[in-house]
């Protein structure tokens, strides 16, 4: 199911096509990827991951979310701009993302798809009011809960409460 990708730590970006000659879906494919390149040369992504402990998943997924959603946005700007005739013929199957998961239970669909659809909700929050400029400033605070990607209103000041557990 993966079309492209780029891998952080061997700054290697990917995008897997059969005959060699970009169709619109993989330059789609490509705009996402090279989001995250360019995402990395700015704010080195493996070092934000790696900077987070282990044990705060929560937190690596809000991450996630922003990576992901920061690359969905780019990808969907750029297909409205310069593929949006293109993708008007086109079957849905053939679009980065668009493999059915309804053979998988409804809580893996959602794990897989939070960080795209609800990084890309997040992002427009800030991208609506202030373009390029207040998504930067995401990465410059990236938020520090899921509870944040889902409830934006809460970001940056209502961080997430420690539990301890008995």
């Amino acid at each position: 199911q993966v079309a492209g990708f780029f891998d952080p730590k061997t700054k290697q970006l990917t995008v897997l096509d059969d005959d060699g000659e970009l169709d619109v879906a993989s330059k789609i494919t490509l705009a996402h990827e090279a989001d995250h390149a360019i995402g990395d040369q700015h704010w080195d992504l493996q070092g934000m991951k790696d900077a987070i402990p282990l044990l705060e998943g929560d937190r690596q997924a809000a991450l996630q979310a922003l990576i992901e959603g920061d690359a969905t946005l780019l990808m969907t700007l750029w297909s409205a701009k310069h593929a949006a005739s293109d993708l008007m013929g086109l079957d849905e199957s053939a679009l980065p993302g668009s493999q059915s998961l309804d053979g998988l239970p409804q809580i893996i669909q959602r794990q897989l798809l939070f960080p795209y659809l609800d990084g890309l909700s997040f992002l427009m929050t800030a991208w609506g009011p202030g373009g390029w400029d207040g998504v930067n400033a995401l990465w410059d605070a990236p938020p520090v809960s899921t509870e944040q990607i889902m409830h934006p209103e809460k970001y940056p000041d209502e961080g997430p409460i420690e539990v301890v557990l008995p």
